[in-house]
């Protein structure tokens, strides 16, 4: 049998590391299309970028540092995404 000259390449580990949540954050993909693994990566990155923004108490705009700066002072409405955050966080 003869090899198809279109077969897929063979898949390898293809690893990006960028600066998220106060550390560096590296997700490792095993795929054989680059172009697939960066789009992949990309939206990973921006899901964590995403997460960070709500959750950070780096940045006053964030549900977290709002929660953070009304501690035993009053009640802060939260998103129903922080909340599970939250929640997962505490369990």
């Amino acid at each position: 049998a003869h090899d198809a000259p279109d077969a897929r390449p063979e898949a390898r580990i293809m690893t990006d590391s960028r600066s998220c949540m106060g550390t560096v954050c590296e997700i490792k993909v095993f795929h054989h299309d680059e172009e697939v693994v960066g789009r992949a990566l990309d939206a990973a990155f921006d899901e964590l970028a995403r997460i960070e923004a709500l959750t950070t108490s780096w940045r006053d705009s964030s549900e977290v540092s709002r929660i953070n700066a009304a501690a035993g002072e009053e009640a802060v409405k939260v998103s129903p995404e922080v909340l599970a955050i939250v929640k997962k966080a505490l369990w």
